[in-house]
Order: C-alpha cells, then structure tokens, then sequence
C-alpha cells in the first residue's frame, strides 16, 4: 500500500513538473514569436528609411556616372570640364564637383582653390579605380572645417580602362535634410555612422538634452555584420537600447535605428496579450475540470472502499450471528409445534399463532441477514435473457401494485434501436436478446426488492416505469417512481447495512441488492429529489 501511494504521489509530481515545463517552454517561445514578428516591423521600418536615402544619394551616383561616361566630356578642355562640373552641382546640389586622375591629381574642380586638392579616404578612392561607385566615409579637411561626403564614380579610357575619377560633394549637414523620420515612434530615433566611427547624422534633441545617449552611440560596437540588431545592456541605470542597423549600397555606412528595449517587450505583451489570457483561460479551465474529475474520482473510490470495508464486517457478523441463533431457534420451533399437536394439553391457540409468527419473522431476519455472506462464494452463472427476467418479475409485482392502485409499467427500449435487429441470411429482421451472465434468482431478488422499495414510496395512485436500454455493451435497468424521494443526507447513506428510513425495516435489503450487482461486475447508481421522485439504475455488462 505504501509502495502504490508513493508510486502515485511520484507520478502526480511528474505530471505537475511536465505540465508546468510545457506551459512555460511554450509561453517562452509564444512571447519570443510576438518579439520576433514586432523586431520584424521595426527592421520594415528602418528599410523603409535606408531605402529613401539610398533613392536620394544613388539618384546622384547615376547622375555622375552619366556624367562621366559622356564622350563629349572627354574632348573638352580644363575650362570646358569646369564648366560642365559646375552645372552639375547645380543640378544636383553639390557644394563642389572634381576630377581626378589614377594618382589622385587634381585635373578640374567646379569650385577653385576653396578647398583642398588632395583625395581624401584612399579606401574608397582605390574601389572607383576598379570600376566601382563608392559614397565616401566622413572627410575632414584642415582647411574645410565643414565635413563631407564624396560621390564617386569611374571615368573609362577609350580602351575600356579606368584613367579617371568623377567626385561630388555633399555636406554632411545636408544629410539631415535627406533623412526620413516620419516613419518612426516619437521614442524611436536614426544616427549613421561610417566605416571609421564617425557621425553622419544624428538628431540634434539627443546630442543636446540626452548626451549620455549620444556618448554611448558613438562608442556602440556594430560588429562585422552588413545588418542585424545588438542590445547594449546599460552599466549606468539607464534604459538599455535596442540598435537594429542596416549597411547603405555603395557605401560602408551603417543606418542604425535606436529602440527602447522595454518597448519591444510592451509590445510583444500587447501583441500576444489576448492570445496568452485566452490560452491561460483556457488552461485554467482543464486544470479545474481535471482536478474536479479527479476529486470526484478519489471521493467515489473512498464511498466504495468504506461500503466494501463495512460489507465485509456485516459478513463477518451475519455467518457467526446466523450460526449461533438458527439452532435454539429450530429446537423452540420444533417445541411449540409439538405443543399444539398434544390433544391433553391445549395451550392458548392466539398466543402460540403469535409465538410462531414472531419466530418466523427472526427466521426470515436472520436469512435475509445472511444473504451478506452470500457473494462470498463463487456463484454459478448462467447467460440469463435479462428482457425476459425483468418482464417476469413486473408480472409478479404487478398484483401487489394492482392492490394499492399503483401503475407498473415496463418499457423495452433496446427494441426500438435498429441495433437491436439483426439480418438474417433471407432478409427477415427478427428480435435480438440481450443477455448479461449471472445468477437468475439472485437478480430476480434484486428487482423484486427495488419495486416493493417504490410500492412503499409511491403510495396510492403512483406511478412505477421499469425500462431497459442498452448503453456501450452493458445493460441499463432503470426503476423509476414518483414517490417522495431522498435528501440528499439520506442519499449518501443508501446500501448502508442496517440504515432503513421505513419503520419496520432492518435497513439489509439495499446492501444485499448492492452486493448482488457489485458480484455480477455491475454497479447501482441513485438519483433522488425530495418531492421529485426517485431513480435507481442497474448497469450490467452484456455477453454475446
């Protein structure tokens, strides 16, 4: 019994461990879903801004290149190209336009002797030599404090070789007025930087009122990727940021779009919110059907084991108190019949009829009583037409019912269900019997007890249905009557032995129709309200 309990407690926790697994395992990778689909979004949107600004700068780029590759360019002289440079930069907003050579010489400029005549970010300059368009990293010049990006493309030799390159500038103030942030949440804002961790844009309001932002972007670790997201997890008690960022064609500007990480957090809980309360409803629901299920389940198996436990006592009861009291009850018996046979000596003749009367009732006392011992033997079975058993005992209590105006009735219906037909090979649908295996007086017993139960309840002018149906194999006998019915209190104490609510009963009958069925692997089931009537119902399993 120990080793069962502790076996079933073991179990009870797996299955505690595994669904509490399973619940968290799957809210995990719900929630991690929702954040998903919303770090989708905010990587939509930031495509949405890089896409503006590549359109505005490669717009440029092809300009150039159109440029560049003009075979009347390439006849015109110094003059003639600077003329052509600085329509250019007029056209497209350009602060200066240049040409130089393989080695980086100057060959013309839109704008002279302003600015530096040096090339700048060698890097990129050596990709325009292989045939590339390039936008430039950050130039810093010495003597143009103001810094620039250069647009670069190539400028082809007749022979198909690179010989020249095409530049114009923009100033990096003039990004911010290319820069789209329409498209963004009020906490959400764009910083780019380039290849050498240098500022493009930024938004002035962070530069200005959050310069701890600004400090922690410039020194942000973007890694080798061309685009993905990094969380900089806070050392200073400020929010950490999310950084989704993105790589411009043509260049090796990074586009990075700053994002509270407690807002994607707010929005995958929103996001997922109904879904999760749904779903925890839901859990709820099967957590307390099952643990109900299961209370019912335990409370059943604890009404059974204690009606076993105190059928067992009766049985152990009955066998000693029938062995000890039938033997002087036989020997007065036999005394008293004697008694009235003598001619010599005539005893009162009303008493003797009372004294057998009364010895006849112990005798039946004691035999009923008995009967608890019965089921402990193994009884002989037979397959018994469970149809034609009920009809006999309803013919028999239908005299006694007669008497006191009562109504019996009974009602086959396994008969009206067309499973209760079978075709022959001819075509004839012929009746098909319903048979349980058990002993033939005992269930007798056990039907003949139910309906004087009910005579006794319905009284004058009542109503007792008798029916059988057949439910998943197994045999359904109901009594019904619409007598006065249970409380509940006396419900819970049905086939208790010797618990009777009649004034001359011994409370035995019930247990012994309880032990019977329970004998044939069936069970009895009561369904009682006070003024309403009751129901008793017989579930026998059936056999072929």
């Amino acid at each position: 019994m120990a080793k069962s309990q502790l076996l079933s407690m073991k179990m009870r926790l797996f299955t505690l461990f595994f669904t509490v697994f399973m619940f968290v395992t799957g809210t995990y990778y719900y929630f991690n879903n929702c954040y998903q689909v919303i770090l989708a979004q905010k990587r939509e949107v930031l495509g949405t801004v890089v896409k503006h600004l590549e359109l505005n700068l490669n717009v440029r780029l092809m300009a150039l290149q159109f440029l560049a590759s003009d075979v009347g360019m390439k006849n015109l002289d110094n003059e003639g190209i600077r003329k052509e440079l600085l329509r250019s930069v007029d056209i497209l907003k350009f602060f200066n336009a240049r040409v130089f050579d393989k080695e980086g010489k100057l060959v013309a400029e839109a704008w002279q002797s302003l600015y530096a005549m040096d090339v700048h970010d060698l890097d990129s300059f050596n990709q325009v030599l292989i045939g590339k368009q390039v936008i430039s990293d950050v130039i810093v010049s010495e003597k143009m404090q103001r810094p620039y990006v250069s647009l670069r493309v190539p400028m082809y030799h007749d022979d198909g070789q690179v010989d020249a390159v095409l530049a114009g500038g923009i100033l990096v103030d003039e990004i911010d007025k290319i820069i789209e942030t329409e498209w963004l949440s009020t906490d959400h804002y764009i910083f780019i930087k380039d290849n050498n961790n240098r500022i493009i844009y930024y938004p002035e309001y962070i530069k200005d009122f959050r310069p701890y932002d600004f400090n922690r972007d410039m020194n942000m670790n973007l890694g080798d990727n061309a685009s993905g997201e990094v969380v900089d997890k806070s050392l200073d008690n400020e929010e950490d940021k999310l950084y989704i960022y993105n790589t411009l064609k043509n260049s090796n500007w990074r586009i990075v779009m700053v994002v509270p990480i407690n807002q994607m957090y707010i929005g995958s809980l929103q996001q997922s919110g109904y879904h999760f309360a749904t779903f925890c409803l839901i859990l709820l629901c099967a957590g307390l059907l099952c643990r109900n299920l299961w209370q019912a389940k335990h409370f059943e198996e604890n009404i059974q084991r204690l009606r076993m436990e105190r059928l067992m006592s009766v049985n152990q009861l009955a066998a000693g108190l029938a062995h000890e009291v039938r033997n002087p009850l036989t020997a007065i018996k036999g005394f008293i019949q004697l008694m009235c046979r003598r001619a010599d000596q005539i005893p009162d003749q009303n008493h003797l009829k009372i004294v057998l009367t009364e010895i006849d009732g112990i005798d039946r006392l004691l035999s009923e009583f008995q009967l608890l011992t019965l089921p402990l033997k193994t009884p002989e079975f037979i397959k018994v037409n469970i149809e034609q058993t009920i009809s006999d005992v309803t013919i028999l209590m239908r005299v006694q019912a007669v008497k006191e105006n009562i109504t019996l009735t009974f009602c086959n219906k396994a008969n009206i269900f067309p499973a209760s037909y079978v075709n022959t090979l001819d075509g004839v649908f012929v009746h098909k019997e319903y048979r349980v295996l058990g002993d033939k007086a005992r269930l007798k017993q056990v039907l003949i007890n139910l309906l004087k139960n009910a005579i006794d309840a319905v009284g004058q002018n009542g109503v007792i249905v008798v029916e059988l149906s057949i439910q998943d194999n197994m045999a359904l006998i109901t009594v019904s009557d619409n007598g006065v019915g249970m409380s509940i209190d006396v419900l819970g104490k049905i086939g208790t032995p010797f618990f009777t609510t009649k004034e001359e009963g011994n409370g035995l009958g019930l247990s012994v129709c309880y032990n019977i069925i329970e004998s044939h692997g069936g069970r009895i089931t009561v369904d009682s309200k006070r003024e309403q009537g009751t129901v008793f119902s017989i579930i026998l399993p059936c056999v072929e």
